[in-house]
């Protein structure tokens, strides 16, 4: 079985979804193809996505694009979220308590 490689590029957003307090999966969301990859308790995704400056899509966004066929909006405009580790950690935490 060979590798996958994703281009930094197709990369739009992370994301985190949990299942109780010790289940939760690291999510990679990809537009073209639209693509939802999901890594189970995966934290080296989570520090990927803080490293490469990949923003958190919220929840409601993810919904929309996921259920209603909506557009993933431009990841500039959660440029915020870089402005220091905890604000990245609490839109991760957002995101997976569906916020």
């Amino acid at each position: 079985m060979g590798a996958i490689r994703i281009p930094r590029d197709a990369v739009r957003f992370c994301a985190k979804t949990c299942f109780g307090k010790s289940k939760w999966e690291a999510d990679v969301l990809l537009q073209s193809p639209a693509l939802k990859l999901q890594f189970e308790s995966a934290q080296e995704i989570v520090e990927w996505c803080w490293a490469e400056r990949v923003p958190v899509l919220p929840s409601n966004a993810e919904s929309a694009w996921l259920y209603n066929d909506a557009a993933l909006p431009d990841p500039a405009e959660f440029e915020r979220q870089f402005s220091s580790r905890a604000e990245f950690d609490e839109a991760l935490h957002k995101s997976c308590v569906g916020v």
